[in-house]
């Protein structure tokens, strides 16, 4: 998606100038976005407080700034849960409001799937949020979530027909997860992404030289699938052959998911910081928010209450992404 939605832009503009506004615009969105989730969910104050923190992220800010997919998917998401969470107030939710919600939500959910694959391990637990909360309002279950996963099908079959098209596998969105997986566990992994020992020092080379590796090991020709099939295999083989290693790679990385350091991979976040001016003064990193979230995070745990759960949902999604792949500031 996001190569397309650039491609589009540039057509715009007289170079990159469109795509940074563009970028400045979807971060002033998930700010609206943030402040309005804080509102509606535990009132005008917490809704002004999130806001204000994420206005003042520093981290968020920065990747505006460059041309990757990080700050578009980081929009989606606060859409679609601004989307789900309009479910926690079912009286006000006409037949036709339900239709429109649900649409949204999947279309939604499927353009940030299609973004970033591993979105699609977000919308299987909200859809069947969105059941559970049709159920407790005394309707159909699945028929919204229903609903929603046509949207989020419709929205994600161009790119499966287009991948069918051109290797002749039908590839729902990508087919590098294997690689990734053994990316962020291969025998050397410290929990950050770390090039394998053999691959190319350039994270543009990496999919063709996996491929290339895996024929070459399995002696014919692999599809791409195959392909991620079989350094998912060795990934998960070099964690097997040493359990001991492998827990203290999790631990590693779970330490790292909550870190006060954010994990340099698309710049140096030294030089960055340096040569943002005022922007020095912002919050610098996730790890300041994970000191304020984490009270709040307890008593939701102990509350238990819809709500809570809503925002449970892409919190859980994030450190299992993290947790099994890598962990780096887009990630997290």
């Amino acid at each position: 998606l996001y190569p397309y939605l650039t491609a589009l832009l540039y057509r715009l503009g007289d170079g990159p100038w469109a795509v940074t506004v563009f970028q400045a615009l979807c971060g002033a969105g998930t700010v609206a976005g943030v402040h309005r989730l804080g509102s509606w969910l535990h009132g005008a104050r917490s809704g002004l407080l999130a806001g204000l923190l994420t206005l003042l992220f520093a981290p968020a800010l920065w990747y505006e700034g460059w041309q990757l997919p990080t700050t578009l998917n980081l929009f989606l998401v606060t859409v679609a849960l601004n989307l789900q969470i309009a479910w926690l107030r079912p009286a006000d939710l006409v037949r036709s409001r339900r239709i429109a919600l649900a649409v949204g939500l999947g279309l939604t959910l499927g353009l940030a799937s299609i973004l970033r694959p591993q979105n699609l391990l977000l919308t299987i637990p909200i859809l069947v949020w969105v059941g559970w909360r049709e159920c407790a309002a005394g309707r159909s279950r699945w028929r919204a979530a229903g609903l929603a996963a046509a949207a989020v099908l419709a929205t994600v079959a161009p790119v499966t027909l287009h991948n069918l098209s051109v290797s002749g596998e039908p590839v729902l969105v990508s087919a590098n997860g294997g690689v990734n997986f053994y990316v962020g566990n291969h025998r050397e992994a410290d929990g950050r992404f770390s090039f394998p020992p053999g691959f190319p020092t350039y994270i543009g080379q990496i999919q063709v030289h996996a491929l290339a590796a895996a024929e070459q090991e399995e002696g014919r020709p692999l599809t791409w699938r195959q392909a991620s099939a079989f350094w998912f295999a060795r990934g998960w083989n070099d964690l097997a052959s040493d359990p001991g290693r492998a827990l203290s790679l999790g631990w590693r990385k779970a330490r790292l998911l909550v870190s006060w350091r954010e994990m340099e991979n698309n710049f140096v976040v030294a030089w960055v910081r340096a040569h943002t001016g005022p922007a020095r003064l912002l919050i610098p990193s996730l790890g300041l928010l994970w000191l304020l979230a984490v009270p709040a995070l307890a008593r939701a745990i102990r509350r238990r209450e819809p709500k809570d759960l809503a925002l449970l949902i892409p919190l859980a999604t994030v450190a299992v992404v993290c947790l099994v792949f890598w962990v780096s500031t887009r990630n997290r």
